[in-house]
């Protein structure tokens, strides 16, 4: 994983801050750094456009970094995508730091931030947040499979009658809720003892 191929979204309620973290991260490598100024325009930009890490205050107004992690997480869901969450904070003790990785948060850094400690991190987190993504998009090809082997079967290419069930039923759900009628046109496959003597029982199965 290559640093100037992470998207990093710096968040800080002082404008100062943010620039001096975005010149920092594009000494280090990173050219993909956006900044907002607030939480509410994070998950804006974030419904637009899934980002890789973002780095963000842990107090600020309207929401803080926590409440922002925490939608940020719902976000993740809805998306079917991780978004690696690195808080900066000037809290050090230890049952700060718990409630922040209880509540869903990657790795913190406390202020004010080392050039080179800040970059390490970001890249670490990035670098959970590419491996977790993979997983997701193996998982999601991986039950598309499931879903398709389910509902048709290899050998004949038939729909499975499982499948078949499902469907009826969700049909007549839904003509029932709108009103209306269904129509089943039902297959019958004659000569099945033929079948079966020239093409085997699984076949006929």
């Amino acid at each position: 994983m290559l640093r100037d191929s992470l998207s990093i979204l710096v968040v800080d309620d002082m404008k100062f801050s943010c620039e001096f973290i975005r010149r920092a991260l594009n000494k280090e490598g990173y050219v993909h750094v956006d900044v907002v100024n607030n939480a509410p325009e994070a998950l804006l930009r974030l419904k637009e456009k899934p980002v890789d890490v973002v780095l963000a205050d842990w107090l600020m107004p309207e929401m803080d970094g926590l409440e922002l992690t925490q939608r940020i997480r719902q976000l993740d869901e809805e998306l079917n995508h991780y978004t690696g969450i690195v808080l900066l904070t000037a809290k050090d003790d230890i049952a700060s730091i718990r409630t922040a990785f209880e509540e869903g948060v990657d790795d913190y850094i406390v202020k004010p931030p080392n050039q080179i400690e800040l970059a390490a991190r970001i890249y670490s987190s990035g670098r959970v947040a590419n491996m977790q993504n993979d997983l997701l998009q193996t998982t999601q090809t991986l039950r598309r499979l499931f879903e398709l082997e389910c509902k048709v079967d290899n050998i004949t290419g038939l729909g499975r009658l499982e499948d078949t069930h499902k469907r009826l039923n969700s049909l007549l759900k839904q003509t029932h809720s709108r009103g209306g009628a269904t129509c089943t046109a039902i297959l019958k496959i004659t000569d099945l003892e033929e079948v079966s003597e020239q093409y085997g029982q699984l076949v006929y199965e």
